[in-house]
């Protein structure tokens, strides 16, 4: 048979037609004829052509076959960019199109277990360049594998062996600046917007960078010395899977000043648009060693020259001209950022004052609160942005501005002119002698506007009376009308008696956001369910897996929904600091996740918003009932046993609970091992009916107007803390002894013991801020008493003091007191006296006979005390109730 036959190229011929003419492969042939059949690109691909009249020579089959080898380096560094390339035997360059070669990865996972490696995009082609930055892959053996895709099958040509054993390459790889969304920036920003800035590194894992933020008066892109005083602010962040990321609010009132006060070279003005772009670097106070493109944000302060005079054109018979009204001037009150003068929506003033509105002439506490009046003009209906910032500098005339001192913002949508609203100033208490200052934005005109500044000191608690006012009677100056409805009891969510009224109301907002149905809070109702589901009915936002390690490299999961490592760098945040926030904080990162670009248009029904926190791929199938969202072999499948609702997949046992049967065993059987939409369905069915059962029953405005009207708080500056015997779930640190309960903590701030009992008799306690602490005592047999309350056993039930040492007390200097007296530092418990009981870190396998905070980290204890501001001035009340208990191994243990 002879190696080739010739065939000319006729009118209306393709390539496709040709090879089917003749039985071969289209990739064969473009082989054979290099000289006449052209690759041009069309698009992103390459598409071989062919021209009539060319004779093209038709490779026939032979026994002998063409062998291809991998060209490139065999040991790699991390973060080294290399060249691999695909040749015949020979060492000659192939020809086939781009689309027809593609290359897949494969790491020994150890014991020639291979696993293959997913790109982020595709390699394709005769050649690739690459570059490996995931630490986890250091030291590793990778085979590189190239395969022809055929017109039926694909075939694999060669493989090659190397290894990540090289020299690390530590580098800064590119800066990317990026909206809300993570997308790259493609449009105009707009002060109050939010920017991210994303480095990617390699190398550097685990490595510490700073972000910096410029203004751009420079020519041209990129940072330059002529920007040294253009400086806004500088973040930092950790490297983790090869990037980091930090987020800048872009705020009017600080960063349009350094702006405006420096022209561009060249320029008449400050234009249309102010440019920013942000430098990183290893070293903090290093010169820059990577920088961002610019992003152009709109400046408001930008008026237009006038236009050029048009020729006097020629003139008319002169009439008696009308005589125009004067315009009204306008003033308005702005302290930095210039404005121009209007007569329609806009801030007129704002002030802070005391909660009984008189001015503020000494230095607040903290566990106070501050009353902001806003007021306003034709602004019903606009948005405002109000911003509250805990440290205020000013040097050489200029305002010198820190993003990390925003302690609270908030977005409102203004219902009447002359508005106030409280802010309490629980941030303060580690920041004595700090300055609180509001910045005020209206989106409508950018008009920013300014209050003074107050100082909150933390060593003075005290709140002195004022004379003469009486907060009930009087009517206070710019006082606003009480509405008789509470406005908590407007979003009367499922679930609700777990979470706070704030929190409600955020879910509401959230769930409008989204889009989700709105009547009767439904879309609300959703979400709450959703939470419910992924927290285990507790809300809480610590709960999860991946408190028992804290390591922002490790897989695991925290908070309301459940963020794992991958979406905690989707969202830009690290679950260490998700593990610190409150819930309420927490719902901001709900809110990120919800509106990411992969779910535009699937949040249909509960359902499928449920699979976009369990299993965001099949987010979009919530009424296709019988699709399979995960199967055996997949691990998921048998971690998720609430999914295993058909009959063959769980049996009940002798002690009559329900047990399932894992993947294995369900497929040695030849029985299904799959988890189906519908039993999802069923799941979020199951918490939204129970939430039903658990709506709040008090209402806190509503309490705060009753107490108000009665005048009945004996003392604002105190506090009753409640631990109850409601288990909250399984103790996260090491317990050698077994597993241990936590049990529920309810924290009331504001009120004293008596005012506690008498709303307690009319249940109507306010919302307490929720935590929760262990009681079980595992440490020593020896001297333990065999009495359930006796040495070294569990705290009794009773009424005592909680009282706070600065530097510690005792030997082993734990900082909190529980005992039957203020001075004291005992008890007399129902089997006898009990000295030295403590609430301090650890779990109960290192108490004997305190109370624990079933953590190992020293930093709970303080995480405890903070959400008790009025503790460090003085003792409160702490009550332990009743709770079940069982014998077992010479210890009282909690139960269910």
């Amino acid at each position: 048979m002879p190696e080739y036959i010739l065939h000319t190229v006729q009118k209306g011929d393709t390539l496709w037609g040709i090879s089917k003419k003749y039985k071969v492969e289209e990739h064969k042939i473009v082989q054979a004829n290099p000289e006449k059949i052209k690759l041009q690109k069309r698009g992103s691909k390459y598409t071989p052509v062919i021209y009539e009249g060319d004779v093209l020579r038709i490779p026939q089959d032979t026994e002998e076959t063409v062998s291809y080898k991998i060209e490139g380096k065999a040991s790699l560094g991390m973060g080294e960019s290399t060249e691999y390339q695909l040749l015949d035997s020979e060492g000659n360059i192939l020809h086939y199109p781009s689309e027809k070669i593609s290359w897949q990865f494969h790491v020994d996972e150890g014991s020639e277990n291979w696993r293959q490696l997913r790109l982020e995009k595709e390699k394709t082609g005769q050649k690739f360049t690459i570059v490996f930055t995931n630490q986890k892959l250091k030291a590793k053996k990778i085979r590189i594998e190239a395969y022809f895709k055929g017109q039926d099958s694909t075939q694999k040509l060669a493989e090659f062996l190397m290894a990540l054993d090289g020299e690390d390459t530590a580098e800064i790889k590119k800066v990317e600046l990026l909206d809300a969304n993570r997308n790259l920036i493609k449009r105009k920003l707009s002060y109050a917007e939010t920017l991210f800035a994303r480095a990617q590194c390699t190398g550097m894992e685990g490595e510490t960078l700073y972000f910096s933020l410029w203004e751009d008066d420079a020519p041209g892109a990129g940072h330059s010395k002529e920007n040294e005083e253009n400086f806004i602010a500088t973040k930092q962040a950790q490297v983790v899977n090869g990037r980091a990321e930090v987020s800048f609010s872009l705020i009017y009132s600080t960063m349009a000043p350094i702006a405006n006060r420096k022209i561009p070279a060249g320029q008449k003005d400050e234009g249309k648009y102010h440019e920013y772009y942000v430098t990183v670097t290893r070293y903090e106070g290093a010169e820059p060693e990577k920088s961002s493109g610019n992003v152009d944000v709109n400046n408001p302060d930008y008026v237009p020259l006038p236009p050029k005079p048009q020729p006097k054109k020629k003139e008319t018979p002169k009439t008696q001209p009308q005589v125009q009204p004067k315009k009204k001037e306008v003033q308005e009150t702005v302290v930095y950022g210039k404005s121009r003068t209007t007569n329609h929506a806009k801030i007129t003033s704002i002030q802070i004052t005391d909660i009984l509105n008189q001015d503020i002439n000494r230095d607040l506490s903290s566990g106070e609160s501050v009353r902001i009046h806003i007021n306003t003009q034709q602004c019903k209906g606009e948005k405002l942005r109000i911003d509250v910032y805990d440290n205020f500098v000013y040097a050489n005339n200029k305002l010198r501005f820190n993003p990390s001192d925003l302690i609270g913002s908030n977005e409102i949508l203004v219902q009447q002119d002359n508005f106030y609203f409280d802010f309490p100033l629980l941030r303060f208490v580690y920041n004595p002698g700090r300055d609180l200052w509001v910045v005020v934005t209206l989106y409508k005109t950018n008009q920013t506007v300014t209050t003074t500044t107050i100082t909150v000191d933390k060593t003075d608690f005290s709140v002195p009376k004022p004379e003469g006012i009486n907060p009930v009677t009087k009517q206070a100056p710019m006082q606003k009308k009480e509405e008789k409805d509470c406005v908590c009891q407007q979003y009367d969510l499922i679930w609700g008696n777990r979470v706070s009224c704030e929190f409600r109301k955020k879910v509401v907002d959230i769930s409008k956001k989204l889009g989700l149905p709105q009547k009767d809070y439904e879309g609300a109702n959703w979400l709450m369910a959703v939470m419910a589901l992924e927290t285990n009915r507790t809300f809480s936002p610590e709960c999860g897996t991946f408190q028992k390690h804290k390591d922002n490299l490790r897989n695991g999961y925290v908070g309301l929904i459940q963020i794992g490592k991958d979406a905690a760098i989707d969202l830009g945040v690290l679950r260490t600091d998700l593990l610190k926030m409150t819930a309420e904080q927490q719902l901001i990162y709900v809110e990120k996740f919800y509106k990411q670009k992969r779910f535009s248009g699937k949040l249909k029904t509960k359902t499928d918003l449920y699979l976009a926190v369990n299993y965001p791929i099949a987010c979009g199938q919530g009424t296709n009932k019988n699709y399979i969202v995960y199967a055996h072999p997949k691990s998921a499948y048998d971690d998720n046993p609430s999914f295993k609702r058909e009959q063959h997949e769980f049996y009940i046992d002798s002690k009559g609970k329900k047990k399932y049967y894992t993947g294995k065993e369900l497929k040695a059987k030849g029985l299904d091992a799959s988890s189906y939409v519908w039993e999802f369905e069923e799941a979020i069915n199951d918490l939204y009916n129970e939430g039903k059962k658990n709506k709040t029953q008090v209402f806190s405005c509503q309490t705060i107007l009753q107490k108000a009207e009665s005048n009945s708080i004996e003392n604002k500056d105190d506090c009753v803390i409640v631990l109850t015997g409601e288990p909250d779930g399984i103790g996260l640190a090491s317990a050698h002894r077994g597993k241990y309960l936590m049990y529920k903590v309810k924290i009331y701030n504001g009120i004293d013991y008596n005012t506690y009992l008498k709303y307690k008799q009319k249940n109507q306690l306010p919302e307490p801020i929720m935590t929760k602490l262990a009681r079980d005592a595992w440490n020593k047999t020896k001297g333990r008493s065999t009495k359930r309350y006796g040495s070294k056993n569990e705290t009794p039930p009773g009424l005592y003091w909680l009282t706070y040492y600065t530097n510690g007390i005792g030997s082993k200097g734990y900082k909190l007191k529980v005992s039957d007296t203020k001075s004291g530092d005992y008890i007399e418990g129902e089997h006898g006296k009990r000295e030295g009981i403590r609430i301090h870190h650890y779990s109960p396998h290192f108490a004997e006979g305190c109370i624990t905070t079933g953590s190992n980290e020293v930093s709970s204890v303080d995480l405890f005390i903070k959400k008790i501001p009025v503790l460090k001035s003085k003792s409160v009340r702490f009550i332990i109730e009743d709770r079940k208990a069982k014998y077992e191994n010479n210890l009282y243990k909690g139960i269910e």
